[in-house]
């Protein structure tokens, strides 16, 4: 068993922080020597709890745990057109590993985390460029995440990209190698540049300024990995705003080839998400809104076509419910929510409640980490898997610093007593996050 780091060692790294000049994480608001320098960064240290979550093998697990990063972002940039990010990290986590309800958090010494060049339109040129390893994210991290802000190393990619951006629209060309991620607990992550596990090529354009639906978004993403799968994802985004009304509204399809049980297997596949929310003065300001998420599952295992969505490099957290328990594959979930400011000077709240159930029951049920959590091949099984509330509570307060505190419930559904234990399961995290 791992020895748990003591506590004194967090009161000392966060009075340390203490110290520290007060500046804002990653939005690098400290500037030196004419703002050619530019410093950010964070501290957290969090403590979460899961009960009776759902596994394969039809078990319900608990697990606890207490994680802390620390993280020191630099940015040089000696023209005002060109500039070199450069971020550090260094994760602990302060139990045993955790490698099925916490494969987030395990330690990884000082590393680099980011490391990229950008020239940011030069010579007035309506073109950017940035090249070498850095957090990207598109579709609000459904298809590309970095989920900074949650996982202690946050995903991170070798690549370069080009971009055009002009009054009327944004085209964003790119290539994208995901760092590549091992839970073996003596080598946490391999960080060798431009390794495995696949190549990613894609265009995703922005048309500003529609009359009617103010952005719409057309885009296509080209994955290859060195297994041999491959996929192409062509997909439409439309959003906006018309006064207190807002809507985010997008269709992805996804074909190519899928290796099962050593066979190639055409992919044909689709996914879909609908949010649509209204603003009003309520505790300064509230938001309700209603959320439909669906991805397609296989139907039938056997067969030459393998129909599951696969949600690529996603970081889905909070998508789908903050206990993690769906990706966006083989699902349907109909989210209803709020946000609000409630009466409390910085203080935010968000409450939501989320109803899920299976595309398809021959299909397997896919956590958060595209991890299977439960599978009935025959299909016999009803679809229905459950529901979740969340509560979600952070307050600002001293400038710097943000604790946030969550507590979630799953109501287990028939899906879950047809397919093994099916006790209700519960999460809980308390999280106390510095920026400096």
């Amino acid at each position: 068993m791992k020895r748990a780091v003591p506590l004194s060692l967090y009161v000392v790294l966060f009075c340390c922080l203490l110290c520290q000049t007060s500046i804002a994480g990653d939005r690098m608001s400290l500037g030196l020597f004419e703002n050619k320098l530019r410093i950010g960064g964070d501290f957290y240290v969090r403590f979460e709890t899961r009960s009776d979550y759902y596994t394969q093998d039809k078990r319900q697990v608990n697990d606890h745990g207490i994680s802390s990063r620390q993280r020191l972002s630099l940015d040089f940039m000696p023209r005002n057109d060109m500039g070199f990010t450069f971020t550090m990290l260094r994760t602990i986590d302060g139990d045993d590993p955790h490698s099925y309800l916490f494969p987030y958090a395990y330690d990884h010494g000082a590393d680099v985390q980011q490391a990229y060049l950008h020239l940011d339109r030069p010579m007035d040129l309506p073109f950017s460029l940035w090249a070498g390893r850095r957090e990207i994210a598109y579709l609000n991290q459904r298809l590309i995440g970095h989920s900074y802000g949650w996982t202690n190393k946050p995903i991170n990619f070798d690549g370069a990209g080009v971009v055009f951006d002009s009054r009327v629209v944004k085209v964003d060309v790119f290539y994208l190698n995901k760092v590549l991620r091992d839970l073996d607990e003596a080598n946490s992550f391999n960080d060798d540049w431009f390794g495995k596990p696949s190549d990613m090529y894609g265009v995703w354009i922005t048309l500003k300024d529609i009359p009617l639906v103010q952005k719409i978004e057309p885009y296509i993403l080209i994955n290859d990995d060195d297994n041999g799968n491959d996929s192409t994802t062509p997909g439409i985004r439309i959003y906006g705003k018309r006064g207190a009304f807002d809507y985010d509204i997008n269709l992805t399809m996804q074909f190519g080839h899928k290796y099962v049980n050593g066979e190639k297997l055409e992919r044909h596949a689709q996914a879909f998400y609908m949010d649509m929310g209204y603003t009003f003065d309520l505790f300064q300001k509230s938001r309700i809104a209603l959320q439909y998420n669906y991805a397609s599952g296989d139907d039938d295992p056997g067969d030459q076509s393998y129909d599951t969505f696969d949600q690529l490099y996603g970081c889905v957290h909070g998508k789908y419910g903050l206990m993690d328990f769906f990706s966006w594959q083989n699902m349907h979930d109909i989210y209803l929510y709020g946000n609000s400011s409630l009466f409390i000077k910085n203080l935010k709240m968000l409450c939501g409640a989320h109803f899920f159930w299976l595309d398809d029951t021959h299909d397997s049920w896919y956590n958060c980490y595209k991890k299977v959590q439960r599978n009935d091949p025959t299909g016999d099984p009803d679809s229905y898997v459950g529901s979740e509330l969340d509560l979600l509570l952070t307050y600002s307060f001293l400038t710097n610093f943000k604790l946030t505190a969550f507590v979630g419930h799953f109501f287990a559904g028939s899906y879950v007593r047809d397919t093994g234990r099916d006790r209700d399961a519960d999460y809980t995290y308390f999280q106390l996050e510095y920026q400096f």
